[in-house]
């Protein structure tokens, strides 16, 4: 099924299902460690641009929206490109990886 989506002080979590919410906020401390160690093997986003729309990032949209995916920072001009980035992952996610090199 879908994904549990849910905010926890400003930041996205994502787990598998709703029923695993209980099991997070049970342990919380020990889920958030896990979030934060994971965060650290990041590979960063170096576009200035947004990989979706192709606009500035930070232009006209405000704060960038971020996530991570597949280990790899994505920094979006704002949230309604996330709409578009689910409809083909591996699109953007290529074009990311063609930039980098």
């Amino acid at each position: 099924g879908d994904p549990f989506v849910f905010d926890y002080k400003g930041q996205e979590i994502k787990l598998c299902c709703k029923d695993c919410k209980k099991d997070f906020d049970k342990e919380t401390a020990k889920f958030v460690a896990k979030i934060d160690a994971a965060a650290k093997k990041v590979k960063a986003y170096t576009l200035k641009n947004c990989v979706v729309s192709d606009e500035e990032i930070g232009d006209a949209h405000g704060e960038p929206f971020v996530f991570i995916q597949k280990g790899q920072e994505i920094k979006l001009c704002c949230k309604d490109c996330k709409k578009d980035f689910d409809k083909s992952p591996a699109k953007f996610m290529s074009k990311i990886a063609a930039a980098k090199k």
